[in-house]
């Protein structure tokens, strides 16, 4: 099993102390099921907002020798910025 950790910076170009939703999606180039997803609700206005989003993946069949990919999506324009990912085994069998 893995533990991936995104981290980023992001501004948003909607009215200062509006919310909106970012969400951050892990899929499996075996095919478009989303092995992990979650919404973060933050600040809008141009508030710099450090994010961070972080899951277990567990190597088997789904993701056995398989890339993954990430998606980050919005419900309004954003600017993602100082992106960065950490892939740590945390289990191998024996």
């Amino acid at each position: 099993s893995y533990t991936l950790r995104v981290q980023c910076k992001v501004k948003a170009a909607a009215a200062a102390g509006t919310p909106y939703v970012v969400k951050f999606e892990v899929e499996s180039a075996n095919g478009p099921t989303v092995i992990s997803a979650t919404d973060l609700v933050i600040k809008g206005g141009s508030y710099e907002n450090a994010v961070s989003y972080s899951t277990l993946l567990y190597n088997g069949s789904f993701i056995n020798n398989q890339a993954l990919s990430i998606y980050v999506t919005s419900d309004t324009p954003i600017t993602l910025y100082q992106i960065g990912f950490t892939l740590q085994r945390t289990y191998k069998e024996t």
